[in-house]
Protein backbone atom coordinates (compact mmCIF):
# COMPACT_ATOMS: atom_id res chain seq x y z
CA UNK A 1 0.00 0.00 0.00
CA UNK A 2 1.51 3.29 -1.12
CA UNK A 3 1.95 5.88 1.63
CA UNK A 4 2.04 9.63 1.08
CA UNK A 5 2.50 12.55 3.45
CA UNK A 6 1.42 16.18 3.61
CA UNK A 7 3.17 18.71 5.85
CA UNK A 8 1.07 21.81 6.58
CA UNK A 9 2.78 25.10 7.47
CA UNK A 10 0.42 27.03 9.80
CA UNK A 11 -0.65 30.69 9.54
CA UNK A 12 1.87 33.45 10.22
CA UNK A 13 -0.18 35.33 12.80
CA UNK A 14 -3.39 34.62 14.74
CA UNK A 15 -6.59 36.47 13.89
CA UNK A 16 -6.14 40.02 15.15
CA UNK A 17 -9.66 40.04 16.58
CA UNK A 18 -8.69 37.29 19.00
CA UNK A 19 -6.62 38.27 22.00
CA UNK A 20 -5.19 35.21 23.77
CA UNK A 21 -4.29 35.30 27.46
CA UNK A 22 -0.94 36.67 28.55
CA UNK A 23 1.93 34.40 27.74
CA UNK A 24 -0.17 32.32 25.36
CA UNK A 25 0.47 34.21 22.16
CA UNK A 26 1.42 32.54 18.93
CA UNK A 27 4.55 34.69 19.13
CA UNK A 28 5.50 38.19 18.01
CA UNK A 29 7.50 37.00 15.01
CA UNK A 30 6.47 37.41 11.38
CA UNK A 31 7.45 33.74 10.99
CA UNK A 32 5.01 30.99 12.02
CA UNK A 33 6.11 29.69 15.40
CA UNK A 34 6.82 26.13 14.16
CA UNK A 35 9.39 27.65 11.78
CA UNK A 36 11.38 29.12 14.66
CA UNK A 37 14.64 27.15 14.94
CA UNK A 38 15.33 25.18 18.10
CA UNK A 39 19.05 25.16 19.03
CA UNK A 40 19.91 25.28 15.34
CA UNK A 41 17.38 22.62 14.32
CA UNK A 42 14.62 23.19 11.77
CA UNK A 43 11.43 21.53 13.05
CA UNK A 44 9.97 21.16 9.56
CA UNK A 45 13.09 19.30 8.46
CA UNK A 46 13.00 17.18 11.63
CA UNK A 47 9.47 16.04 10.77
CA UNK A 48 10.42 15.42 7.13
CA UNK A 49 13.39 13.27 8.19
CA UNK A 50 11.15 11.17 10.42
CA UNK A 51 8.50 10.84 7.70
CA UNK A 52 11.12 9.63 5.20
CA UNK A 53 12.29 6.97 7.66
CA UNK A 54 8.89 5.24 7.61
CA UNK A 55 9.04 4.71 3.86
CA UNK A 56 6.91 7.57 2.57
CA UNK A 57 7.12 7.58 -1.23
CA UNK A 58 5.38 10.90 -1.97
CA UNK A 59 5.68 14.04 0.15
CA UNK A 60 3.90 17.39 -0.27
CA UNK A 61 4.52 20.59 1.73
CA UNK A 62 1.90 23.33 1.69
CA UNK A 63 1.52 26.78 3.25
CA UNK A 64 -2.25 26.87 3.57
CA UNK A 65 -3.36 29.66 5.91
CA UNK A 66 -6.25 28.12 7.79
CA UNK A 67 -6.79 24.50 6.74
CA UNK A 68 -5.18 21.85 4.70
CA UNK A 69 -7.93 21.64 2.11
CA UNK A 70 -8.13 18.75 -0.32
CA UNK A 71 -5.74 19.78 -3.04
CA UNK A 72 -2.44 18.21 -1.88
CA UNK A 73 -3.99 14.91 -0.76
CA UNK A 74 -6.37 14.67 -3.70
CA UNK A 75 -3.47 15.15 -6.07
CA UNK A 76 -1.60 12.32 -4.35
CA UNK A 77 -4.72 10.14 -4.29
CA UNK A 78 -5.18 10.52 -8.03
CA UNK A 79 -1.67 9.14 -8.40
CA UNK A 80 -2.58 6.01 -6.47
CA UNK A 81 -1.58 6.90 -2.90
CA UNK A 82 -3.76 4.87 -0.48
CA UNK A 83 -2.90 6.44 2.88
CA UNK A 84 -1.84 9.95 3.90
CA UNK A 85 0.20 10.96 6.90
CA UNK A 86 -0.76 14.57 7.66
CA UNK A 87 1.50 16.72 9.87
CA UNK A 88 0.07 20.16 10.68
CA UNK A 89 3.05 21.33 12.78
CA UNK A 90 1.03 22.01 15.91
CA UNK A 91 3.63 20.30 18.03
CA UNK A 92 6.98 18.64 18.34
CA UNK A 93 6.10 15.06 19.23
CA UNK A 94 8.42 12.06 19.33
CA UNK A 95 5.77 9.66 18.08
CA UNK A 96 6.82 6.32 16.66
CA UNK A 97 5.21 6.86 13.26
CA UNK A 98 5.42 3.17 12.33
CA UNK A 99 3.44 2.28 15.47
CA UNK A 100 0.98 5.08 14.69
CA UNK A 101 0.38 3.76 11.16
CA UNK A 102 0.07 0.19 12.44
CA UNK A 103 -2.54 1.32 14.99
CA UNK A 104 -4.55 2.97 12.20
CA UNK A 105 -4.47 -0.11 9.97
CA UNK A 106 -5.35 -2.57 12.74
CA UNK A 107 -8.51 -0.62 13.56
CA UNK A 108 -9.47 -0.29 9.88
CA UNK A 109 -10.14 3.38 10.53
CA UNK A 110 -10.97 6.05 7.98
CA UNK A 111 -8.93 8.57 9.98
CA UNK A 112 -6.76 8.41 13.07
CA UNK A 113 -5.50 11.41 15.04
CA UNK A 114 -2.80 11.52 17.73
CA UNK A 115 -3.57 13.10 21.10
CA UNK A 116 -1.84 13.57 24.40
CA UNK A 117 -3.21 14.88 27.69
CA UNK A 118 -3.09 18.46 26.36
CA UNK A 119 -5.04 17.80 23.17
CA UNK A 120 -4.43 17.00 19.50
CA UNK A 121 -0.82 16.89 18.34
CA UNK A 122 -1.48 17.72 14.70
CA UNK A 123 -0.50 14.22 13.53
CA UNK A 124 -3.12 12.31 11.53
CA UNK A 125 -3.37 9.48 9.08
CA UNK A 126 -6.19 9.38 6.50
CA UNK A 127 -7.23 6.56 4.23
CA UNK A 128 -7.94 7.25 0.56
CA UNK A 129 -11.56 6.26 1.08
CA UNK A 130 -12.04 9.29 3.36
CA UNK A 131 -11.61 11.67 0.41
CA UNK A 132 -14.29 12.55 -2.08
CA UNK A 133 -13.45 14.03 -5.44
CA UNK A 134 -16.57 16.11 -6.05
CA UNK A 135 -15.74 18.87 -3.57
CA UNK A 136 -12.86 21.25 -4.22
CA UNK A 137 -13.16 23.59 -1.21
CA UNK A 138 -12.89 21.36 1.86
CA UNK A 139 -12.44 17.84 3.15
CA UNK A 140 -15.64 15.83 2.79
CA UNK A 141 -15.87 12.51 4.62
CA UNK A 142 -19.22 10.78 4.04
CA UNK A 143 -20.95 10.15 7.37
CA UNK A 144 -21.69 6.49 6.65
CA UNK A 145 -18.02 5.83 5.93
CA UNK A 146 -16.53 7.57 8.97
CA UNK A 147 -14.53 5.25 11.21
CA UNK A 148 -12.29 7.49 13.27
CA UNK A 149 -9.96 6.55 16.08
CA UNK A 150 -7.72 8.32 18.57
CA UNK A 151 -4.10 7.38 19.17
CA UNK A 152 -3.08 8.26 22.71
CA UNK A 153 0.56 9.26 23.04
CA UNK A 154 2.28 9.45 26.43
CA UNK A 155 5.82 10.12 25.23
CA UNK A 156 7.66 13.41 24.81
CA UNK A 157 5.63 16.16 23.13
CA UNK A 158 5.42 19.95 23.26
CA UNK A 159 2.55 21.91 21.76
CA UNK A 160 3.71 24.93 19.75
CA UNK A 161 0.86 27.30 20.60
CA UNK A 162 2.84 30.02 22.31
CA UNK A 163 6.27 31.50 22.87
CA UNK A 164 6.25 29.83 26.28
CA UNK A 165 5.69 26.40 24.72
CA UNK A 166 8.51 27.08 22.26
CA UNK A 167 10.83 28.11 25.08
CA UNK A 168 9.96 24.94 27.02
CA UNK A 169 11.12 22.93 24.00
CA UNK A 170 14.38 24.92 23.78
CA UNK A 171 15.00 24.35 27.51
CA UNK A 172 14.39 20.60 27.17
CA UNK A 173 16.70 20.38 24.15
CA UNK A 174 19.49 22.17 26.04
CA UNK A 175 19.04 19.94 29.09
CA UNK A 176 18.85 16.81 26.88
CA UNK A 177 15.30 15.96 27.95
CA UNK A 178 14.25 15.24 24.36
CA UNK A 179 15.76 13.85 21.17
CA UNK A 180 16.57 17.29 19.69
CA UNK A 181 20.31 17.87 20.05
CA UNK A 182 21.95 21.29 19.64
CA UNK A 183 23.67 21.70 16.28
CA UNK A 184 27.35 22.47 16.75
CA UNK A 185 30.47 21.52 18.67
CA UNK A 186 30.05 20.82 22.36
CA UNK A 187 32.29 22.56 24.88
CA UNK A 188 32.12 20.70 28.18
CA UNK A 189 28.72 19.36 29.24
CA UNK A 190 26.63 22.45 28.70
CA UNK A 191 27.72 24.77 25.84
CA UNK A 192 27.29 24.28 22.09
CA UNK A 193 28.75 26.58 19.42
CA UNK A 194 27.99 26.18 15.70
CA UNK A 195 30.39 26.63 12.82
CA UNK A 196 31.58 30.10 11.83
CA UNK A 197 30.40 31.67 15.09
CA UNK A 198 32.64 34.52 16.26
CA UNK A 199 33.24 34.77 20.00
CA UNK A 200 34.85 37.89 21.50
CA UNK A 201 37.19 38.05 24.46
CA UNK A 202 35.56 38.07 27.86
CA UNK A 203 32.42 36.30 26.65
CA UNK A 204 30.99 34.19 29.48
CA UNK A 205 28.86 31.07 29.10
CA UNK A 206 26.78 29.93 32.08
CA UNK A 207 25.31 26.85 30.47
CA UNK A 208 23.41 25.15 29.19
CA UNK A 209 23.42 27.50 26.22
CA UNK A 210 23.72 27.52 22.43
CA UNK A 211 25.30 29.82 19.82
CA UNK A 212 24.17 29.46 16.20
CA UNK A 213 26.12 29.46 12.97
CA UNK A 214 27.55 32.79 11.74
CA UNK A 215 26.57 34.53 14.98
CA UNK A 216 28.84 37.19 16.52
CA UNK A 217 29.17 37.65 20.28
CA UNK A 218 31.22 40.77 20.99
CA UNK A 219 33.44 41.37 24.02
CA UNK A 220 31.91 40.92 27.46
CA UNK A 221 28.66 39.25 26.39
CA UNK A 222 27.19 36.84 28.95
CA UNK A 223 24.90 33.95 28.01
CA UNK A 224 23.06 32.66 31.07
CA UNK A 225 21.41 29.28 31.62
CA UNK A 226 18.98 27.97 28.98
CA UNK A 227 19.82 30.63 26.43
CA UNK A 228 19.90 30.09 22.67
CA UNK A 229 21.21 32.64 20.19
CA UNK A 230 20.30 31.32 16.75
CA UNK A 231 22.02 31.74 13.36
CA UNK A 232 23.29 35.03 11.98
CA UNK A 233 22.83 37.20 15.08
CA UNK A 234 25.06 40.01 16.39
CA UNK A 235 25.15 40.66 20.14
CA UNK A 236 27.01 43.82 21.13
CA UNK A 237 29.44 44.37 24.02
CA UNK A 238 28.35 43.70 27.58
CA UNK A 239 24.84 42.44 26.84
CA UNK A 240 23.54 39.72 29.16
CA UNK A 241 20.95 37.17 27.97
CA UNK A 242 19.39 34.63 30.31
CA UNK A 243 16.62 32.06 29.84
CA UNK A 244 15.84 33.53 26.42
CA UNK A 245 16.02 32.88 22.69
CA UNK A 246 17.33 35.34 20.11
CA UNK A 247 15.88 34.33 16.75
CA UNK A 248 17.96 34.40 13.53
CA UNK A 249 19.33 37.59 11.96
CA UNK A 250 18.77 39.71 15.09
CA UNK A 251 21.00 42.55 16.28
CA UNK A 252 21.03 43.41 20.00
CA UNK A 253 22.78 46.59 21.17
CA UNK A 254 25.36 47.03 23.90
CA UNK A 255 24.73 46.79 27.62
CA UNK A 256 21.27 45.19 27.51
CA UNK A 257 19.82 42.75 30.01
CA UNK A 258 17.40 40.26 28.43
CA UNK A 259 15.67 37.75 30.73
CA UNK A 260 12.93 35.22 29.90
CA UNK A 261 12.14 36.59 26.48
CA UNK A 262 12.05 35.77 22.78
CA UNK A 263 13.69 38.41 20.58
CA UNK A 264 13.06 38.47 16.83
CA UNK A 265 14.54 41.44 15.01
CA UNK A 266 13.29 44.52 16.84
CA UNK A 267 10.46 42.64 18.58
CA UNK A 268 10.94 41.43 22.16
CA UNK A 269 8.26 39.31 23.83
CA UNK A 270 8.60 39.00 27.62
CA UNK A 271 7.34 35.54 28.54
CA UNK A 272 6.03 36.19 32.05
CA UNK A 273 3.96 39.28 31.20
CA UNK A 274 3.21 38.53 27.54
CA UNK A 275 4.17 42.11 26.70
CA UNK A 276 5.67 42.67 23.25
CA UNK A 277 8.00 45.67 22.87
CA UNK A 278 9.32 47.15 19.63
CA UNK A 279 12.94 48.22 20.19
CA UNK A 280 13.48 49.60 16.69
CA UNK A 281 12.94 53.28 17.52
CA UNK A 282 15.52 53.16 20.32
CA UNK A 283 18.08 51.44 18.09
CA UNK A 284 18.52 48.67 20.68
CA UNK A 285 17.51 45.87 18.31
CA UNK A 286 16.81 45.34 14.64
CA UNK A 287 16.59 42.78 11.87
CA UNK A 288 19.89 42.06 10.12
CA UNK A 289 20.26 41.25 6.43
CA UNK A 290 21.79 37.93 5.52
CA UNK A 291 25.57 38.33 5.67
CA UNK A 292 28.17 36.65 3.52
CA UNK A 293 31.17 35.02 5.16
CA UNK A 294 33.37 37.91 4.12
CA UNK A 295 31.34 40.19 6.42
CA UNK A 296 31.17 38.00 9.50
CA UNK A 297 33.87 39.77 11.50
CA UNK A 298 32.15 43.12 11.63
CA UNK A 299 28.76 44.72 11.76
CA UNK A 300 28.29 48.21 10.43
CA UNK A 301 31.99 48.51 9.72
CA UNK A 302 33.17 47.85 13.31
CA UNK A 303 35.76 45.10 13.60
CA UNK A 304 36.29 42.99 16.69
CA UNK A 305 38.88 40.66 18.19
CA UNK A 306 37.53 37.12 18.14
CA UNK A 307 38.83 33.90 19.63
CA UNK A 308 39.52 30.66 17.80
CA UNK A 309 37.08 28.32 19.54
CA UNK A 310 38.24 24.74 19.94
CA UNK A 311 36.20 21.95 21.57
CA UNK A 312 37.69 20.91 24.89
CA UNK A 313 37.35 17.99 27.26
CA UNK A 314 39.67 19.16 30.02
CA UNK A 315 38.72 20.09 33.57
CA UNK A 316 38.16 23.75 32.79
CA UNK A 317 35.54 23.08 30.15
CA UNK A 318 33.80 20.50 32.36
CA UNK A 319 32.25 23.31 34.41
CA UNK A 320 28.88 24.71 33.40
CA UNK A 321 30.24 28.25 33.76
CA UNK A 322 33.14 28.88 31.40
CA UNK A 323 34.78 31.80 29.65
CA UNK A 324 35.59 31.99 25.97
CA UNK A 325 39.32 32.20 26.75
CA UNK A 326 39.14 28.82 28.52
CA UNK A 327 37.74 27.20 25.40
CA UNK A 328 40.06 28.91 22.97
CA UNK A 329 43.22 28.02 24.91
CA UNK A 330 42.28 24.43 25.69
CA UNK A 331 44.43 21.71 24.10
Amino acid sequence: MQLGAVVLIPPTLPNESHHPPRGDRAGSSVQPLPLWPVVGRNLVQEWINRIRRVGVEVLSITHRAHSLGPDPALGLARNGVEQFLVISLQSYAEIDLLDFLRYHRERRSTATAAFNQDGPLGVEVLSRTSLTFNHAAAWNVPADNVRTSEYRFDGYAKHLRSAKGYRDLVTDALSRQCALTPRGSQFGPATWVSENAKIGRGVRFDGPCFVGSDTILHEGVTLGPFTSVEDGCVIECGTMIEGSTVLPQTFLGAGLSVRRAVVDGSQLEQLDSGIVADLASSGLARRLPLRGKANLEHDGGRRGCFLDMQPSHNGTAARNTICAQDLASAP
